[in-house]
């Protein structure tokens, strides 16, 4: 995840030592999307540009099409109109299954022998835990079921957390008094135990300052997704 969001970060800002403007919302939506697809998706597609993409045109019609369904007074034609106005949220759900189809496949034939062929090293992802968890039952293994699962975790898994971040940048920028000892705290952390699991018990300032954001300005409401842009 480290490498994921390293990554992400030198994409949407680049090497410039005098700073870039960004869309905060924009920007801490794709280092999340970005590091749920290592986890949710794998290695294969999760630095993929065109998935990339792709997948947060997905998760973004989401809503919208919901939106326009739910709230249209669309009558005794909304099975026939409803239909009509997800076809292009559909398009975008097949192209998504299209990229993804090819190494869900790959895994489930690999099922057999789970370590074969695999890589020095391998990190587990939620493609092996879906199988894992399908057993020997025809329908969880199926590509096409296992695509649907993994998209829908995806959306999840990624939309929320961009969403946070930017909150959580946003309130740090409008109350800077919380910075020093959130920063304190983290490196005090670091120093002992590492990038590991064991760090994020020692993290009790930043538990709290990231449930109280969540519980004052939670996600999807009046958030600091609505402003525009950071540095």
């Amino acid at each position: 995840m480290l490498d994921e969001i390293d990554d992400a970060f030198n994409k949407q800002l680049g090497d410039s030592k005098e700073g870039k403007e960004v869309k905060a919302m924009a920007f801490f939506g794709r280092v999340a999307h970005q590091t749920a697809c290592r986890v949710m998706i794998g290695p294969e597609l999760c630095r993929d540009e065109d998935f990339l993409n792709s997948t947060t045109g997905l998760l973004e019609s989401i809503f919208g099409t919901a939106i326009v369904i739910v709230t249209l007074p669309l009558g005794p034609l909304r099975g026939v109109l409803s239909y009509l106005f997800t076809l292009p949220h559909r398009w975008k759900l097949q192209q998504c299954a299209k990229m993804l189809k090819p190494v869900v496949a790959a895994r489930l034939r690999k099922r057999v022998d789970p370590k074969g062929a695999q890589l020095e090293n391998y990190i587990p992802d939620a493609i092996d835990w879906a199988i894992e968890q399908g057993g020997n039952d025809p329908q969880a293994n199926d590509v096409d079921n296992l695509i649907k699962e993994l998209l829908h975790n995806l959306w999840a898994a990624s939309s929320a957390p961009g969403g946070l971040m930017t909150q959580i940048v946003y309130q740090l920028c409008f109350e800077p008094h919380y910075r020093e000892p959130l920063k304190k705290e983290a490196e005090a952390a670091i120093a002992e135990h590492g990038w590991s699991e064991k760090t994020l018990s020692k993290l009790h300032l930043q538990d709290s300052f990231i449930r109280e954001i969540n519980r004052l300005y939670p996600t999807g409401s009046g958030t600091a997704m609505h402003f525009k842009c950071c540095k």
